[in-house]
């Protein structure tokens, strides 16, 4: 059964203004969004429309001349890993991973601004404040966990994941960048899609595929995956 669609119509939406695009060079992005609390009911079926959130607010690109960003989600009992992911989730054997519930963690917050400092230091999250982090991940009723992985009892990755009636949805990854080699993001994934088996769900939201983004385009080596195209998901052809 597909997820339900909102009437978008019955819901007030906004533009926000233009700014250069973080993911393609010369272009610039605006979003439409819903900057009002919804039930739990609406939640689910914006995921299914294509939508996103970043703390409270539910937003989907809206740009100018542009449609690079393309609503992904895997379909988990259809996911077969690619050699290269094997290979990602055995160098990751040593991580345990356990699951808490979404709240303020100092440690949580270290990794954190270490992984933007190292993996984006031009961005805006760099320099997020303790109080712009919770904000970020309020769960606005959605059940909100933390995936924690630790190698030795340190802390290697975090894994910000939604829990919805027929699906996982990430929300945000962050990790120690001195285990790159090990692709700790890729483990983070795989454990998602893992774990949305176990728990009987279909799918594995991914956020927006862009094709032509180098760090946006590896989410289309998780097969196979679906897309939405035109309001309709269809899977995509490798």
């Amino acid at each position: 059964m597909n997820s339900p669609r909102p009437n978008l119509l019955s819901i007030p939406l906004a533009l926000s203004s233009e700014r250069p695009c973080p993911y393609l060079p010369g272009r610039v992005s605006s979003d439409i969004f819903i900057a009002q609390r919804i039930n739990m009911k609406t939640c689910w079926s914006l995921f299914a429309s294509g939508f996103r959130r970043s703390g409270p607010v539910f937003y989907r690109p809206h740009c100018p001349g542009c449609g690079e960003c393309v609503p992904v989600r895997v379909p988990v009992d259809d996911f077969r890993p690619s050699r290269s992911q094997k290979r990602a989730f055995a160098k990751n054997a040593d991580m345990t991973v356990t699951v808490s519930n979404a709240r303020f963690d100092e440690e949580h917050y270290r990794l954190f601004q270490k992984y933007q400092n190292a993996r984006h230091p031009n961005g805006s999250m760099r320099r997020m404040s303790r109080e712009d982090y919770v904000d970020m991940f309020d769960c606005n009723g959605i059940p909100t966990f933390f995936y924690e992985s630790r190698v030795g009892g340190a802390l290697a990755c975090v894994a910000v994941t939604d829990v919805l009636p027929d699906a996982l949805s990430a929300v945000y990854t962050f990790y120690d960048p001195d285990r790159l080699p090990g692709s700790p993001g890729v483990f983070a994934v795989l454990h998602q899609i893992r774990e949305a088996k176990r728990l009987g769900l279909k799918y594995l939201y991914l956020g927006f595929w862009i094709k032509n983004s180098e760090t946006m385009a590896y989410k289309s080596a998780f097969r196979p995956f679906e897309a939405l195209v035109e309001g309709v998901w269809r899977q995509m052809e490798p």
